[in-house]
């Protein structure tokens, strides 16, 4: 009874997100999400098809950043990952047999990753992520399949093994080219042979039992007979059909991957040969000559002998009639005739043999290689084992009796191998994010992912990760406050960060929802729904145009949304139009903010509007110097300093 698995649908890092599922980015041509992907080298991953997850899946980003962290801290799991090849059955014959040969009863090498696999998950208990821990148990229950795999394989291995027997007489064309390079080519053959199996059994023609026979309301119909009746049938059916199937093939030519073989061996025997000496000799100038070898192929393997090298026309081996009748197995009496069959063709063989003794040129090979017409070698046979063997080993595993293990086992390896290959794509991404995260700091932080009812996002100290390449010296953003269903203002000199300090806000939140360590120390915040910002510099029409449009965009896309949901950064509001009018749209844009509970960054100019809003709606009003440190209160900016450190104050009038 083949051990029954039943495989969840589990990976340790989802890659199916559904649309509800990921996280919206309102007016998103403003986002940088490419640059940010390739500034930290992991633009060619798969895996950030699945980055931008929602609170709807605050699970999924719990469940990464714990498969991130268990992954970062155990680098010996990591090795062990690393080293673990994909183990698949195979399907040519001789590698079919040799991934089955184990030394002193050792694993399958499926098996042994498997095994080697819950070994080192086994060291450390208690710290494996969830559904690292889901995938353990499913393993450590379908141990007992190598047991069945094995078994599976012994029997193939068994059957497959008497499939052909194969012997006779090949002759092939011997030319040189000018440099007395040794050419051959197939011209003749007479070959005798059978094949156990045939080609032609199809399983999905053997009938089975009706499924109401095992009913409870048939078991009375058995008093009478009539279920005997109806299995006897059914097994006479498939009897008549299996035996119209099960006989031997007669072979009564070689294959080409029979000769294709053969040639490689000779090629190999013949190659050195010194035949510029040999065709020196004037009774030995020959341009061609005909190359006559017998061959064996059965269960140890594809065996060669030359014995004789003549003219072209002269091969006159007779090969006695030889018919298989309806099969029923190997009887000693088929096996008594096989033998005779195999005498008198080598009795042929020794008799041309004896014939050719005065042949100079068996004469002069005699002289380089005196065993040269008397050996009888082996070949490597691996086309032949394809052609002959590998078909019957797919019949044999698509059999009731084999099918249902073959199944398992295949089933088997697609769910270890998968897990295995999604869990190094994660180590991989983790890898590349960590060494390009190391030119901005040495500081990497897992977010902390709040999901009990807290309206949070906080940071120590974050990096704009989108301007790296772009600036010599990118400064790290510290001292913002907690953004807490809170309004954050930033002022201040003209190209002191303002700008970069919302884009980073926004970059690391999604970052941090995707579940990937963040350059930095501490970021907490609870999943959100929606961000959404307001670049002025990134759109089409008039500055003033362009902030109408995306704030439109955004007071539609937070209705009925909870604020505690949402995060939402506006660049230089009020900016565009005259002060008076910027400050009007401003305050009154702020305000639907404040009302909204949503969490709010904004940067502005207009020193007032800050100020109002700072008094009058509760919000954290911040400056940054030009230094790009940040610290509280309102600042201007700083137009004279600007026009002084640019040079520009030389080439304008002053009073």
């Amino acid at each position: 009874m083949v051990v029954k698995i039943k495989y969840p649908e589990i990976d340790p890092w989802r890659t199916d997100i559904r649309d509800e599922e990921r996280l919206e980015i309102i007016n998103i041509d403003d986002f940088p999400r490419e640059v940010v992907l390739k500034n930290l080298g992991i633009s060619g991953f798969s895996l950030v098809r699945s980055f931008g997850l929602s609170n709807v899946a605050a699970s999924e980003i719990q469940e990464r950043l714990a498969l991130g962290k268990f992954l970062s801290e155990n680098p010996n799991f990591v090795k062990v990952l690393k080293g673990m090849g994909r183990s698949s059955i195979p399907t040519d014959y001789q590698s079919f047999v040799n991934y089955y040969d184990r030394p002193d009863n050792g694993h399958v090498r499926h098996w042994e990753n498997v095994c080697r696999f819950l070994r080192t998950l086994s060291e450390y208990k208690n710290l494996i992520p969830s559904r690292i821990r889901v995938i353990q148990k499913v393993l450590e229950a379908s141990l007992p399949l190598e047991k069945d795999e094995v078994a599976m394989a012994k029997i193939i291995q068994e059957e497959v093994e008497k499939i052909a027997v194969i012997e006779g007489v090949v002759e092939f064309r011997m030319s040189w080219d000018r440099y007395n390079d040794l050419e051959l080519c197939y011209t003749s053959g007479k070959v005798h042979g059978h094949q156990r199996f045939s080609a032609a059994l199809n399983p999905q023609r053997l009938k089975k039992y009706p499924t109401w026979i095992d009913k409870w309301w048939a078991f009375p119909l058995g008093w009478f007979g009539i279920i005997r009746r109806v299995k006897k049938k059914i097994d006479a059916q498939n009897r008549e059909y299996l035996d119209s199937v099960y006989r031997p093939m007669v072979i009564d030519r070689p294959s080409t991957q029979l000769i294709d073989d053969i040639l490689r061996g000779l090629k190999s025997k013949l190659g050195g040969i010194d035949w510029c000496k040999i065709r020196q000799q004037d009774i030995c100038s020959v341009k061609h000559a005909a190359l006559k070898v017998f061959f064996s192929y059965s269960k140890p393997g594809l065996f060669l002998r030359i014995y004789d090298i003549g003219n072209l026309s002269d091969f006159h081996v007779e090969l006695p009639e030889f018919k298989f009748g309806h099969f029923r197995g190997y009887s000693a009496e088929m096996q008594k005739g096989v033998k005779q069959i195999r005498a008198q063709i080598l009795e042929e063989v020794r008799k041309i043999a004896a014939s050719r003794a005065e042949n100079a040129f068996r004469d002069l090979l005699r002289e380089q290689r005196p065993d040269f017409f008397d050996e009888t070698f082996k070949v490597e046979s691996t086309a032949t084992d394809r052609h002959h063997k590998w078909f019957a080993m797919e019949t044999f595993l698509n059999e009731v009796d084999l099918r249902a293990t073959y199944e398992a086992a295949q089933e088997n390896r697609k769910f270890f191998y998968e897990k295995i290959g999604n869990i190094c794509e994660v180590v991989n991404l983790l890898e590349t994010v960590r060494s390009n995260a190391v030119k901005l700091t040495k500081n990497l932080c897992f977010p902390n992912i709040l999901s009990n009812g807290e309206h949070i996002l906080s940071f120590e100290e974050i990096h704009p990760i989108h301007l790296m390449g772009q600036v010599e010296k990118i400064v790290p953003i510290r001292h913002v406050p907690n953004i807490n269903s809170q309004m954050v203002g930033i002022t201040g000199r003209h190209g002191g960060g303002k700008t970069t300090i919302c884009e980073t806000i926004m970059v690391y939140i999604w970052l941090a929802q995707s579940g990937i360590p963040l350059p930095g120390i501490s970021f907490s915040l609870n999943p959100k729904k929606k961000i959404g910002m307001v670049f002025l510099g990134r759109g089409k029409g008039s500055t003033c145009q362009t902030m109408v449009r995306k704030t439109k965009n955004l007071l539609e896309a937070i209705q009925d949304v909870e604020g505690k949901n949402v995060v939402l950064v506006i660049d230089e509001v009020g900016t565009g139009t005259q002060e008076s009018a910027g400050y009007d749209f401003g305050w009154s844009l702020l305000k639907t903010f404040a009302q909204s509970g949503v969490s709010s960054v904004f940067s502005t100019q207009i020193t007032r509007l800050a100020e109002n809003v700072r008094d009058e709606l509760d919000a954290l009003i911040f400056q940054v110097d030009d230094k790009h440190n940040v610290n509280p209160g309102v600042g201007g900016g700083g137009l004279p300093d600007v026009i002084k450190q640019e040079g520009l104050d030389k080439l304008l009038v002053h009073d």
